[in-house]
């Protein structure tokens, strides 16, 4: 199947709506054909953070939608961008989940080691004032920093801000 010739010269409008849609792309957003044939524009970033299900059918690229030019031999690449479009948003959808579980266990890593640090500095001073006389300057030394510790692992899960 050939592909249907676009004539040579674009008219004013098809001038107009290219410049627009240009310029629309400068700025950080997409323009498309809203339901009512008018024209719609959202920024690029918002759109994109959308559902498959809902980027396609704002596009109007559902594969079900695609079909239904089956005369167009321009509905097969619609179809093709509909299938990548999914699997894009997959691959995105699993990356966001599989990094927020690494900061999660990050952040349990981290809380468990400062509090690791806190005890041995507790058990040192213990051992610097079981040691003899000498070790209690020591001693005190160590419970300030398992205190200081301590104290900054409360700072460090504290909301921004200083709301708690």
């Amino acid at each position: 199947m050939s592909r249907p010739q676009q004539s040579k010269k674009p008219t004013k409008a098809q001038t107009a709506l290219k410049d627009r849609i240009l310029s629309e792309r400068e700025k950080g957003n997409v323009v498309f054909w809203g339901l009512p044939g008018k024209l719609m524009g959202a920024k690029l970033d918002d759109i994109v953070r959308q559902p498959a299900e809902g980027l396609l059918y704002d596009l109007n690229r559902l594969e079900e939608i695609s079909m239904t030019f089956i005369s167009d031999p321009k509905w097969v690449n619609d179809f093709a961008v509909a299938l990548t479009i999914r699997k894009l948003v997959e691959q995105r959808d699993t990356a966001e989940r599989e990094l927020t579980a690494e900061r999660e266990r990050g952040r349990r890593v981290r809380k468990e080691t400062i509090e690791e640090c806190a005890k041995e500095c507790e058990h040192r001073a213990f051992l610097c004032h079981a040691h003899n006389e000498h070790g209690r300057g020591m001693e005190r030394g160590m419970l300030d920093a398992a205190v200081y510790v301590r104290a900054l692992s409360r700072a460090e899960s504290a909301p921004a801000g200083g709301d708690e």
